[in-house]
């Protein structure tokens, strides 16, 4: 890391960035789809402002090119993001309008997931800290940019705690994590969409 690309928390000054980054960088997951002013003036603000997770920016040359989310609660963080129906109502129906594919997640969402373990370790998948989201611009990927985000994070999250869970539809993101220490512990149906769930614990960075 040069004297000119740090990585610290976020402010709210930053979220403008970090949803510019979300869509160049994810435009197929469904928040992109809910819109550019959901994601910054009720999806970010509102993880920013809670105490249930922390972003984590990367900082090159003034400008922010990364950035990663990391729930210290995931099921709690879901639930305080899908809590107010209304900010949440308008969003969908617009995503809806612009692209029925979003019809066969919603319903996965609304009729639950069923998971299947691949270890015999007992994990509480609801409430285990979790790596919420991570992104990089397109031009700064590839550069190891995603791999310092979650190690710094990583060290933040395991002061207090002693697992992180992150999930992912994505083989090259799966590839991605596990390169990065994460195991592959399950799977989560979500409709025809199957989620892999992959854990590190504390004591794998000791």
């Amino acid at each position: 890391m040069t004297e000119k690309n740090l990585i610290r928390k976020a402010t709210k000054d930053d979220i403008r960035q970090i949803v510019d980054i979300h869509l160049a960088a994810l435009p197929d997951d469904l928040l992109p789809k809910l819109g550019k002013s959901y994601l910054q003036n009720t999806f970010y603000a509102q993880i920013i402002q809670s105490d249930l997770a922390f972003i984590l920016v990367n900082v090159e040359n003034d400008t922010v090119n990364a950035f990663c989310v990391f729930a210290l609660n995931g099921g709690a963080l879901s639930s305080l993001l899908t809590k107010n129906k209304k900010k949440l109502l308008i969003p969908l129906l617009r995503g809806v309008l612009k692209n029925v594919s979003l019809l066969p997640e919603l319903a996965a969402h609304l009729k639950g997931f069923r998971t299947e373990l691949t270890s015999a370790k007992q994990i509480d998948f609801e409430s285990i800290p979790e790596l919420y989201l991570i992104a990089a611009e397109p031009l700064s990927q590839g550069r190891g940019i995603g791999s310092d985000l979650i190690g710094e994070g990583l060290k933040i999250l395991f002061r207090n705690q002693s697992a992180c869970l992150v999930k992912t539809s994505s083989d090259k993101a799966r590839k991605f994590y596990q390169k990065n220490g994460f195991e592959l512990r399950g799977v989560e149906y979500r409709g025809k969409r199957t989620m892999y769930l992959l854990v590190i614990e504390a004591e794998t960075l000791l």
